[in-house]
């Protein structure tokens, strides 16, 4: 995760346990925060070797007195466009 803002990932603090940088580890969710969730799969590609494809997603969320909000629904199909 990291901040939501107009200077994109450099807003906020960014969420993930990181060796270089101890304190990231210990950071609070605070209520009215907003934040970008972001997910990643990487599958391999036999046509490419074996290298990996990576697919990413990221939703935007708030962080609110009863938890984590999300401002729009998630997906529960993919759409095909060609």
């Amino acid at each position: 995760m990291h901040g939501v803002g107009e200077q994109g990932h450099g807003v906020g603090p960014k969420i993930w346990t990181d060796r270089g940088d101890p304190y990231r580890s210990k950071l609070v969710l605070k209520p009215s925060q907003l934040h970008a969730f972001e997910l990643f799969v990487y599958t391999p590609m036999p046509e490419w070797s074996g290298k990996k494809l990576c697919i990413g997603a990221e939703d935007n969320i708030i962080v609110t007195e009863n938890g984590v909000e999300l401002f729009v629904p998630l997906h529960d199909k993919i759409t095909l466009s060609r």
